[in-house]
């Protein structure tokens, strides 16, 4: 790894755009209590109205609701026993049936979960390995006669459940990562160190560097990439990521570009960009570094 001298705040949108991905492959399911049959309190459109997943492979537990970052899930249980999971352009197939009088069973290609209502909403929750996934639906229209048909293919399925090539590292088809110390910065400001270039996450394909950062400051220091500053073999993309380091300390941790931007080591090259400094209180800029590494 040739590297040469020459920031952007963690940003939740990415691992968003990841927590939805693993959605697509486990979730289903809602409903609002009404009169009629069994079938017909259950049967409806709705909305994902919150979202999380917990990773305790990786510390990771985000939870946020999709429509506030502008993305759409939507589940339909429709009248002839069909059922839908869509997320943008993406549709999963299946059915569901009712298992008792708070819980249905959804079936999304092949794939078996079931959602209990309570109080107007119906939760559901999967795991898969260290992951666990729990979606929020409130109900938001009628039920139509028969749900959207399916999109995706099996194998697109399988890869956003985290069991295709390009989200399980389990799957053994991604890149190695790269190891071997690489000093890029080296002052009285603090002294910046790679320490590999591989993946934060076992659950997903993000891709980028493992930093150790040593404070000289009298202040904590916070690091990360400077917006709209870094590059990939030409592309521009925003690393995702920072580093706060107290006074006469140092951390390990990484910055990296999410799956969608770089999702291989060996396409992590060509890097181009600014880490920035920043005093981890007050947030003013302390020093701003280029680097280059080829």
């Amino acid at each position: 790894m040739h590297i040469t001298r020459s920031s952007g705040k963690k940003s939740i949108v990415v691992l968003i755009a990841a927590l939805m991905c693993a959605v697509c492959l486990v979730v289903s399911g809602c409903t609002i209590q009404l009169g009629g049959s069994k079938e017909s309190k259950f049967q409806g459109v709705y909305d994902c109205t919150n979202m999380s997943l917990k990773d305790t492979s990786d510390n990771m537990d985000i939870s946020i609701n999709p429509s506030s970052v502008g993305e759409t899930v939507t589940l339909t249980l429709a009248k002839d026993k069909t059922a839908a999971l869509e997320l943008d352009d993406d549709i999963a197939g299946g059915t569901w049936k009712v298992k008792d009088g708070s819980t249905v069973t959804l079936t999304l290609e092949g794939e078996d979960v079931e959602a209990t209502l309570k109080d107007g909403t119906l939760s559901l929750s999967a795991s898969e390995d260290t992951i666990t996934i729990n979606m929020d639906f409130k109900k938001s229209g009628d039920a139509p006669d028969t749900a959207p048909k399916a999109t995706a293919s099996p194998d697109d399925i399988d890869t956003l459940l985290g069991g295709g090539s390009s989200s399980s590292s389990a799957s053994g088809t991604r890149a190695p990562a790269v190891t071997g110390e690489a000093t890029v910065v080296d002052d009285d400001t603090c002294t910046i160190t790679i320490l590999e270039k591989g993946y934060p996450y076992t659950s997903f394909n993000d891709t980028g560097f493992k930093l150790r950062v040593t404070n000289k400051q009298s202040v904590p220091i916070e690091v990360s990439a400077k917006y709209k500053t870094f590059s990939v073999n030409g592309k521009m993309c925003d690393p995702l990521g920072y580093i706060t380091v107290q006074p006469g300390k140092y951390a390990e941790d990484w910055i990296y570009f999410d799956e969608e931007d770089v999702n291989s080591v060996d396409k992590l090259v060509g890097v181009e960009g600014v880490l920035e400094v920043e005093n981890a209180d007050t947030y003013d800029t302390i020093a701003e570094y280029g680097i280059t590494i080829e």
